[in-house]
């Protein structure tokens, strides 16, 4: 894979656009996979997180509340996923409290963040978005947990292909 592609990047934001994922409605394709994720991780909250350059759009959800469940949508500042597709590789929160990248969120009060897991989720070599799992009580993920989540974030990929 190549170094990813900063967030407003021309190159990433054309595969981006390619994709017709910002925006689009609900697909069972998709919400098979985040509920897998609750499944298999034993996590009450799961998102395909697509990231946007000022927002992160949610293609699909389980156990998001409202008023996030509606919008399907929080700005960048509210976001995790980000920091996935920036570094492109795996991010563990196990306490955002005493994360350094997190203990500042406002995700934590108004979304009820406690633990967090993502993976990259890659459309032609572009890393376009995270799939993640969340908690609201602290979490001590483990090597296989980061191992389900990525071959569930393959499997968003070759949907997304596929698409």
């Amino acid at each position: 894979m190549a170094p990813p592609l900063p967030i407003d990047a021309p190159e990433r934001k054309a595969v981006l656009a390619r994709t017709g994922l910002l925006d689009s409605p609900a697909e069972p394709r998709f919400d098979r996979i985040t509920e897998q994720v609750v499944q298999r991780l034993g996590a009450p909250l799961a998102l395909l997180s697509i990231v946007d350059t000022d927002r992160q759009f949610f293609k699909s959800a389980v156990g998001l509340t409202e008023p996030w469940a509606s919008t399907r949508q929080t700005p960048l500042s509210h976001s995790f996923c980000k920091y996935v597709v920036q570094n492109g590789a795996p991010l563990q929160i196990d306490d955002v409290a005493t994360h350094p990248i997190g203990r500042e969120s406002p995700s934590i009060e108004q979304m009820g963040i406690v633990s967090y897991l993502g993976v990259p989720v890659e459309v032609d070599g572009v890393i376009v978005g995270s799939l993640c799992a969340i908690d609201q009580c602290r979490r001590d993920w483990k090597a296989s947990d980061v191992d389900a989540l990525a071959a569930l974030a393959a499997s968003v990929s070759a949907e997304i292909t596929k698409r």
